[in-house]
């Protein structure tokens, strides 16, 4: 989403991020992303930070774009578009708002149609390519430049090494502006595992206690989850939202610790998207749930 005024005012640009799995090619199921990045205009010189989250299906994408993440202008928005996984194309266009906290005439407002394609460089995995914006009412060109994305999953695994891998200075810019906002301090994480419904992982833990933290990096739409330990619940019907919520949990030595994350439900937009932090002393696991209303997923610990 961009604002812009029609008579001679500055130019709003607004943030879209995906945070982006690769998805191994599958066309019978929903497949979530997620991408970090930046909008490049006035022939590169100025850049705007977004984040874009949306699921796949047999080649149709659907989701949203947050634009301005944690700022003033913060505005959520429906998008549509195409994924080409064999070769690599995406094309996604702003459809209608969800939510704002622009104030000013909507008339102002610029929707984004972008035409990009998938890639790998230097081991991360990237979308480049260009877009365009319209006034919604009457079509009429109102913004144009390029996307620049990086894959949040990368940036999370390794966070100082990508922004410094970056191709361009202005996606450092805008990667450092999030950090800033929503990541810091996550630049130690050891693991970073997309958490899907039905699903179980298991490790070894050297602390005594595993400390769990859980936030929301997207726009805050009421998604709730409950965690259990061992059947025991230790956060009920808990609605995540950008503040982290820090626990400290005493493990239970010589059996299993199956804490189990279960979706409540999927906010006003699916999946439910809770980022969850298990923290050991010398061990870091982050877990990017992509969970519909009543899944869940397990974390087996033994001490």
């Amino acid at each position: 989403m961009i604002y812009i005024k029609k008579i001679q005012i500055p130019i709003y640009f607004y943030f879209f991020i995906f945070l982006f799995s690769v998805p191994k090619p599958c066309y019978c199921q929903t497949t979530n992303y997620e991408f970090i990045g930046s909008l490049l205009y006035n022939n590169m010189k100025e850049h705007v930070v977004y984040k874009v989250m949306f699921t796949e299906v047999n080649g149709t994408i659907s989701g949203y774009s947050i634009t301005d993440l944690g700022g003033k202008y913060e505005t959520k928005t429906a998008i549509k578009g195409l994924l080409n996984k064999k070769n690599g194309k995406i094309s996604f266009n702003e459809t209608k708002i969800i939510s704002t906290k622009y104030k000013q005439d909507e008339s102002n407002l610029c929707f984004v149609n972008a035409k990009c394609a998938l890639k790998n460089v230097d081991k991360k995995t990237l979308i480049t390519g260009n877009f365009n914006g319209y006034y919604l009412k009457d079509k009429q060109l109102c913004a144009s430049g390029k996307v620049m994305l990086v894959s949040s999953k990368n940036l999370y695994q390794d966070l100082l090494k990508t922004i410094n891998s970056l191709p361009e200075n202005n996606l450092k810019d805008s990667i450092r502006k999030i950090t800033e906002y929503s990541l810091k301090p996550l630049n130690e994480i050891k693991e970073v595992i997309e958490a899907k419904g039905n699903t179980s992982m298991r490790y070894s833990w050297k602390s005594d206690t595993v400390k769990i933290t859980t936030w929301d990096d997207a726009a805050e739409d009421g998604d709730m989850i409950s965690i259990t330990q061992n059947g025991v619940e230790i956060i009920s019907n808990y609605i995540v939202t950008r503040k982290r919520k820090e626990l400290k949990i005493p493990l239970k030595k010589g059996i299993k610790n199956i804490f189990k994350i279960t979706a409540i439900n999927v906010g006003t937009y699916q999946p439910n998207t809770a980022k969850i932090l298990f923290t050991d002393k010398q061990d870091s696991k982050l877990f990017m749930t992509y969970l519909s209303k009543g899944e869940s997923f397990e974390v087996n610990i033994e001490k």
